[in-house]
């Protein structure tokens, strides 16, 4: 079996499938296994339900190739792929798509700005090595993505001005309320907002504007029915995640 996409779901369906006797391969373009979720910096520990899943995974002899992306499916069960500048072709009787997704990101005037980025594009950078001490950051948008990057943002130093969730605050009760079904996520909500609980969080507001020349110096945020303008130095806002379907689409 062949899996394409080495981060949460991919690495958890190749563990179900070897610990049932499957013989699994796992392709992946990133360097490293984990995809967007649990990427880190040079140095630092991995997370400890990646160490474990890819434990289990070497235990059953399975295997995954990294820097490798699939090119192409000219017949069926078969796969072309892109081994590190090698291209070769691959046998995959059964075949699993776990190619994760991409931030869905509103245009607003400035957006174009050095300094705009999509919430994931700012965790991206801040894992890739971006020093963010004493600078000023707006996270801005709706979907699961806002409060982890901004505690990374405070962990790393930044000033987080503002947290502006675009959702009303009888969704985010809602949202709140059936997270006390799940004690596991409800401890992670609660961890990641204790990390950013000296920054205001604001429901019911979105971006209007970004304002700068030569990058973002400021943002109109709608704040519960009016208009604020906020400095700062980075704006991260999203509008929620898109499922990559561009090898689906590629195998019909």
């Amino acid at each position: 079996m062949v899996v394409v996409g080495a981060g949460p779901a991919g690495l958890a369906a190749a563990v179900a499938a070897s610990e049932r006797g499957r013989s699994v391969l796992v392709l992946d373009q990133a360097p490293h296994a984990g995809g967007q979720v649990w990427r880190h910096r040079r140095g630092e520990r991995p997370a400890p339900v990646l160490v474990e899943l890819l434990r289990r995974l070497a235990a059953r002899g399975g295997a995954i190739a990294r820097r490798a992306a699939v090119l192409d499916c000219p017949a069926p069960g078969e796969l072309v792929v892109d081994f590190d500048g090698r291209i070769d072709r691959i046998t995959a009787p059964a075949l699993v798509l776990a190619t994760g997704a991409v931030e869905r990101l509103l245009p607003f005037p400035g957006w174009t700005l050095p300094g705009v980025t999509g919430v994931g594009g700012l965790q991206a950078l801040l894992k890739a090595g971006l020093a963010l001490r004493g600078q000023r950051v707006v996270i801005a948008g709706t979907g699961p993505l806002l409060l982890p990057v901004a505690a990374t943002v405070v962990k790393g130093g930044g000033e987080l001005v503002m947290i502006a969730e675009q959702a009303r605050g009888s969704q985010v009760v809602r949202f709140a309320g059936r997270a006390l079904t799940d004690p596991a996520r409800l401890l992670q909500a609660l961890r990641l907002r204790m990390a950013t609980i000296a920054s205001p969080y604001r429901a019911d507001s979105w971006v209007v504007a970004a304002h700068g020349e030569d990058r973002v110096r400021g943002v109109t945020v709608h704040v519960q029915g009016a208009e604020r303008v906020i400095a700062c130095d980075w704006l991260a806002a999203a509008a929620g995640l898109l499922p990559r379907t561009e090898l689906a689409e590629l195998l019909g």
